[in-house]
Order: structure tokens, then sequence, then C-alpha cells
């Protein structure tokens, strides 16, 4: 990976970009380029990565935690959304069935 000891963050935010192209769902590659966009200074779309991957996976705390951090620091606090309350309407949606469209 290009940003281990490199810190390559335009190399490691074109090899997660890729990975996301052909596993569009996959939370750890939005996340890890999150924070390759953070670390390289565009800290909203880094936001947006660690948001979409906590989104894709909101049972896990690391995903949320750092979403959460990301969220203080560029959001603002309290212009943002409700981190806890957006998660917990995701899934709740996960665990409704799935409604048949006619």
């Amino acid at each position: 990976m290009a940003l281990g000891r490199t810190r390559d963050f335009d190399g490691a935010i074109t090899e997660f970009n890729e990975v996301i192209r052909l596993q569009p769902n996959a939370p750890i590659a939005h996340h890890d380029l999150g924070l390759a966009l953070y670390m390289k200074g565009d800290k909203q779309a880094a936001l947006a990565e660690v948001r979409k991957a906590s989104e894709l996976a909101p049972t896990e705390a690391r995903l949320r935690d750092d979403y959460e951090k990301l969220q203080k620091e560029i959001g603002g606090g309290s212009g943002g959304i409700n981190v806890n309350r957006e998660l917990e309407r995701i899934k709740q949606r996960q665990r409704e069935p799935s409604k048949p469209s006619n």
C-alpha cells in the first residue's frame, strides 16, 4: 500500500479509490480513503468518506468513533448532524424487512 511508510497520500488515495470502484460497499476502504484525504488536507472529503464508512458498518465502533471525531473537528458541533441518532436510524433500516416493490 502506498500510504505505509512513504506517506504517499496521493498514491494511497488512488489505491483506495480503485478498491471502492471494485467494491463500493467496503467500509474500511472508505474509512482509509477518508484518513488519507484528511492527512492531505481535504477535510470535507475526508468527513464524507468516513461518514460513508460508518453508514456501511454502523456497528463498527472504530469507524463510528473516527467519524464522531472528524465531525467535531470539521463539522463544528451544533450545526452538524447527530451522529448517534443517524447511526440508530441506519441500524433500524437494516433490521426492517425489505418491502416488495409493485
